[in-house]
């Protein structure tokens, strides 16, 4: 049954977009820092 399956609340759905963000501003962070590196 669709009733059955287990929707995400709304704390895990934050959770996760929060995880994906965190991973995003890494990224990032780490690109432009190397790129300074090797710019220096």
């Amino acid at each position: 049954m669709i009733k059955d399956i287990k929707k995400p609340t709304g704390d895990e759905m934050f959770r996760f977009v929060f995880l994906i963000a965190a991973s995003v501003f890494i990224i990032i962070v780490f690109t432009i820092s190397y790129g300074l590196s090797e710019l220096i």
